[in-house]
């Protein structure tokens, strides 16, 4: 145990005992875990799969403002509408990469991961759509 009553773990590559708590008897350990392929492999793709959803979902709606704009005779159902189509199927691919990366990785971490969806739901927002975001909205986070 380190001076200052905490758990002090050797921080390598493959150990990451540093995320063990205290225990009750006032020893250190219990919460480490090996870092392997699955692991990274399972952040990967649920990084890459939460990205591409919000983008998914970001044409989705380019594609439903644009047809909102035609005129009423011209407009198109849904699964016409080659923009939403386009979106709706990078959703679909990137919910795979979601499951992919819940099947290969801790749900704790995954979940971490995802709040990446925030941020870029916003970036994709601001520079893919015409929306106006809400100043308070850029810096949530705490209360």
């Amino acid at each position: 145990m380190a001076e200052d009553g905490n758990c002090d773990g050797n921080i390598t590559a493959s150990n990451f005992s540093w995320l063990a708590s205290d225990r009750a008897d006032g020893e250190c350990g219990g919460g480490s875990f090996e870092v392997d392929a699955k692991f990274i492999l399972g952040c990967a793709f649920s990084l890459v799969g939460t990205v591409c959803l919000n983008l998914g979902i970001n044409v989705q709606k380019w594609g439903l403002t644009y047809e909102g704009r035609r005129p009423a005779h011209l407009r198109r159902p849904m699964v016409k509408n080659p923009r939403w189509v386009c979106g709706f199927m990078i959703f679909l691919i990137s919910n795979v990469g979601d499951f992919l990366g819940l099947s290969l990785a801790p749900q704790t971490v995954i979940m971490a991961v995802g709040t990446v969806s925030i941020v870029s739901n916003m970036i994709f927002g601001r520079c893919a759509l015409p929306a106006v975001s809400v100043p308070c909205a850029s810096t949530a986070g705490g209360a």
